[in-house]
């Protein structure tokens, strides 16, 4: 059983975990669980997130890489999209600690938003590297 100190960060990286794991993003969730695991390597709740984790990853490749189906009248493939999709704005970072106040511009490969630093009582600007190309 790990010390009150361990076991806090521990319960803030689960907490991450569950969050991202209700938005399906299943890289954070594998990154959060592996360092759960090192601070506690029978943590059951780790290991059900990760193997969780290691599913909807799995999961994810095989839909992006499933065949296309043939073309024809009944399989004729839908036309792409004119436009991007809007991008949903995060309403804070780190566990609530960064506050997102407004998104500021993204650039080649980082997405920039002015956050309040609940902990320090202070704006910042909170860089976050793009994913998609």
């Amino acid at each position: 059983m790990p010390n009150e100190r361990i076991q806090r960060q521990i319960d803030k990286l689960l907490d991450g975990a569950e969050d991202a794991a209700g938005q399906g993003e299943w890289s954070t969730v594998r990154n959060l669980v592996q360092r759960v695991l090192v601070l506690d390597q029978e943590n059951e709740d780790a290991a059900a997130l990760l193997a969780a984790a290691e599913r909807g990853l799995a999961g994810s490749q095989n839909v992006a890489s499933s065949p296309e189906p043939p073309a024809g009248p009944d399989f004729a493939p839908e036309p792409a999209p004119t436009q991007k999709p809007a991008r949903v704005q995060p309403t804070s970072f780190v566990n609530g600690r960064y506050t997102v106040i407004r998104f500021l511009g993204e650039g080649g490969k980082k997405i920039v938003y002015l956050c309040k630093d609940t902990l320090l009582n202070r704006e910042v600007a909170f860089a976050l590297i793009k994913l998609e190309g």
